[in-house]
């Protein structure tokens, strides 16, 4: 899994080429992280993962638990990025 956040802030990739349509297996459930795995970077939290960057398998929070519903919509839309093939810059 690749993994995808930090401290509870969703940052959102910029471009059509990340933010188009693309059909996924999406799976929800109450702990990510359980599924998800360790992040590799030490402190940060994993809120959601995809099985690798342009995979079509996303791991998800169910909605109906998750506390943070402002910031939803831009955590789905982070993740169906990773599935148009952005990655992370880690420094």
């Amino acid at each position: 899994m690749k993994f995808l956040l930090m401290f509870g802030m969703v940052a959102v990739p910029s471009g059509v080429g990340w933010q188009k349509d693309n059909t996924v297996e999406v799976s929800f459930v109450a702990d990510p992280n359980a599924v998800c795995g360790p992040h590799p970077i030490p402190c940060w939290v994993i809120l959601a993962c995809v099985d690798e960057i342009g995979g079509k398998k996303m791991v998800l929070p169910n909605p109906c638990l998750y506390k943070d519903k402002d910031n939803y919509a831009r955590l789905v839309c982070h993740e169906l990025a990773h599935t148009n093939h952005w990655r992370h810059e880690y420094k």
